[in-house]
């Protein structure tokens, strides 16, 4: 299992037990994961962040 699917499923897991639980640090970890994945620039990553805002 890869890092990304040990953190795609400890989210599920924490939301089957709490659905209003706090995952933001784990999507957080996700979404920079992608960042690398795409080798975006900080400028990139800032237009990603403020459309999702």
């Amino acid at each position: 299992m890869g890092f990304l699917d040990e953190i795609s499923t400890k989210i599920i897991d924490i939301k089957k037990l709490n659905p209003a639980s706090d995952t933001t640090a784990l999507e957080t970890k996700i979404d920079r994961l992608g960042y690398q994945l795409y080798d975006l620039t900080a400028e990139e990553i800032e237009i990603i962040e403020g459309s999702v805002r």
